[in-house]
């Protein structure tokens, strides 16, 4: 169960300052499901915006993080709440850019 918190150390404005997600901006459908994006999502879950201009994969038209995705400031950081007896602890989480530098990484968790 996911509980946004305010007991993250850095306060949100930092977070959202200095720290960035990526989104696909460009539905790639694969070669063998004109549902599914070469990025993994479902065509329904990528904004309609994106899919109002669709590009058939072509052979050899790959879908890449670096063309077909777009960086936002993270809006996807809390706490996990594990339910059951084997994880009885919460745990803090935030959605990074797979190019967040380290050092800003390094920041976020001391």
């Amino acid at each position: 169960m996911y509980q946004p918190t305010d007991q993250i150390r850095l306060p949100p404005k930092w977070i959202e300052l200095n720290l960035c997600k990526r989104e696909c901006s460009t539905f790639i459908c694969t070669q063998d499901d004109e549902l599914l994006c070469q990025c993994g999502k479902r065509k329904q879950d990528h904004d309609e915006e994106i899919l109002a201009h669709p590009i058939r994969a072509l052979r050899g038209t790959e879908w890449s993080p670096q063309k077909h995705t777009v960086t936002s400031p993270t809006d996807a950081y809390g706490q996990i709440v594990f339910e059951g007896e084997h994880h009885p602890n919460k745990s803090r989480f935030v959605r990074l850019s797979y190019d967040t530098c380290p050092e800003v990484v390094i920041q976020l968790m001391t």
